[in-house]
């Protein structure tokens, strides 16, 4: 039983991250023309199973015999363009190979700093969370992430427990438990960061008191339409407070925040973003709650302004939906850091409350 419901949640997994592109390195053999490449992943023998498919190659081709034949100096010029495109292909796969190959050696050089104040968090943090949680000392350790070995224990601390559910209750499932608010679409997206940080009964209690905790979840998920609008309304107030140039070309092209940031905050950027960033948004935003969402929007928008300002409506809202896998986070934190939150001298949960 216990083996058939690890399986459930590692398909369940897989199915709600599968929507986010996966680059893989792959190697192009210098007499092929690649088009269109599915690759298999047999488990078996650790094999890829690279299928080319390509009209490429026909240029090397002989013409039908209804048709005047190749001269030499024809063949010469089709055996040159073809070489031309191979090469073309085999210099990109390699740029994207590097590519990937550096933003995996930062992902782990990250990685091996977090792991490096492991035995702070757990020996010193955890222990006395309540009393040190909000010192300087470890506000500034946290805004660089948290290790992922005790991410769920601080992100369950972080959310505390207010509605006081134990771990009996998560047989009930959240529709049950909240069913004027039930299944609302990107929910899946946020439980399955958290059943990746922790165990099925501490992830259904942090999801619900998350949605207790948040106004703004509170609202989005019971659909309040009015309430939404005034949270777009605060957002581009934000954003014409921090980016100003920017705002004015998104109303120029008719950009509205519903097009991106509805999917960005009711996931809490689990489906446009890469899984370790997001899992440092997640780290910061347990701890700040909705300001640092908004903040966080603002901060996106601020590290891509110049490519957003050359892209049209269509553009730029594909590309905030899903946006790069190639995201600098530790310059997207620069941005999100710099953000003005406040208006007419309000802060964001004074705003907030007002509503």
């Amino acid at each position: 039983m216990h083996e058939k419901n690890e399986s459930s949640t590692i398909n369940f997994i897989k199915n709600i991250f599968s929507s986010r592109r996966i680059s893989l390195p792959i190697t192009v053999p210098t007499n092929t023309i690649v088009n269109n490449i599915n690759i298999n992943n047999n488990i078996n023998n650790s094999k890829n199973v690279i299928n080319v498919i390509s009209s490429l190659g026909l240029i090397l081709q002989s013409r039908p015999p209804n048709l005047p034949a190749k001269n030499s100096r024809e063949e010469l010029l089709h055996r040159k363009q073809y070489d031309a495109l191979l090469d073309a292909i085999k210099k990109r796969e390699l740029r994207k190979e590097r590519d990937y190959q550096k933003r995996r050696a930062q992902q782990l050089e990250d990685e091996n700093k977090l792991s490096s104040n492991l035995q702070y968090w757990d020996q010193k943090i955890i222990p006395n969370f309540n009393q040190i949680k909000s010192t300087a000392e470890v506000r500034e350790l946290w805004w660089f992430g948290i290790p992922s070995a005790v991410r769920g224990r601080i992100w369950r601390l972080a959310v505390d427990n207010n509605l006081n559910l134990t771990a009996e209750t998560y047989t009930g499932a959240y529709c049950i438990f909240k069913p004027e608010i039930g299944y609302v679409q990107g929910m899946s997206f946020i439980g399955a960061m958290l059943i990746l940080n922790m165990d099925t009964p501490d992830a259904f209690i942090c999801l619900a008191n998350l949605f207790n905790n948040n106004l703004y979840h509170n609202t989005a998920f019971t659909l309040n339409q009015i309430k939404i609008n005034k949270y777009w309304t605060i957002f581009n107030e934000l954003l014409s407070r921090n980016l100003s140039c920017l705002h004015k070309h998104f109303l120029e092209i008719n950009l509205t925040p519903d097009f991106y940031l509805l999917d960005w905050l009711f996931t809490i950027y689990a489906k446009a973003l890469p899984l370790d960033v997001t899992s440092r948004i997640w780290d910061v935003f347990v701890r700040d709650g909705d300001e640092f969402l908004f903040k966080t929007a603002i901060g996106i928008l601020m590290l891509y302004k110049n490519e957003l300002f050359s892209m049209d409506f269509v553009h730029a809202a594909q590309f905030l939906i899903k946006l790069p896998d190639t995201i600098k986070v530790d310059e997207m934190f620069k941005c999100i850091k710099s953000v003005n939150i406040e208006i007419a001298g309000k802060t964001f949960d004074q705003i907030i409350l007002s509503l």
